[in-house]
């Protein structure tokens, strides 16, 4: 429903039938956005915790702009209360005889660049780690900050000290050399694993994008 469908809604509701009434509680579409902001700013920051706090002065339209983006950057982190939602539209069970196993394929909507990974990939026994070793206090959650390319797996700042931990979380062994994780073998057999799906999906990709591999096939008939 629209911010300008609820106006409607909410002044045709109160419309009178007095022909004499010369008083409205008449609802803009200006204070409905911003009233639906606020609550928004206020549910959210009440969910973690937080009191809400902005400038008390200055323009309306500027001073509840970081607010907002920092309810946005949370969103964007943690996701919503329906990231773990499921259902029969969203969600696909099959089950395979040859493997006597069910696979899930599930419905995400992403930026069309990366599926959940555009934040440090830093795990929270990895932070908890490196604090120890800083002297750091321990920290309050995962690492929100988001990555320079989508190529990389942790931000500028961890990447540093975690290059060379096992990327078997939460493992916090270093890695072996040359190798992405440590030496223990199911960890090796997990990153072999995820290598050749990797290189799978290159090969099916560049197959389908072969010169003539997505043209119809032509049908002939043969003559009388």
């Amino acid at each position: 429903c629209s911010v300008f469908s609820i106006a409607n809604l909410y002044n045709s509701t109160f419309m009178g039938d007095d022909a004499q009434q010369s008083f409205f509680p008449r609802l803009s579409v200006e204070v409905c956005k911003d009233g639906m902001d606020i609550d928004t700013l206020i549910f959210n920051h009440a969910s973690r915790d937080k009191v809400l706090m902005v400038p008390s002065s200055g323009i309306d339209q500027v001073r509840y702009n970081e607010a907002k983006k920092q309810c946005s950057s949370w969103i964007a982190a943690e996701g919503t209360a329906h990231k773990n939602h499921l259902c029969g539209l969203c969600t696909c069970i099959t089950y395979g005889e040859e493997t006597n196993n069910h696979s899930v394929v599930r419905a995400v909507v992403t930026d069309g660049l990366t599926i959940g990974h555009w934040r440090c990939s830093a795990s929270a026994a990895q932070l908890e780690n490196l604090a120890k070793e800083l002297g750091h206090p321990a920290p309050d959650g995962p690492c929100r900050r988001t990555l320079d390319t989508v190529r990389n797996r942790y931000c500028s700042f961890h990447l540093p000290f975690l290059e060379g931990i096992c990327q078997a979380q939460p493992c916090i062994q270093p890695t072996l050399s040359n190798k992405k994780t440590c030496g223990r073998q199911s960890h090796l057999d997990a990153a072999k694993t995820f290598g050749a799906r990797v290189k799978s999906n290159f090969l099916l990709h560049s197959m389908l994008n072969r010169p003539g591999s997505n043209c119809p096939s032509v049908k002939r008939v043969g003559g009388n």
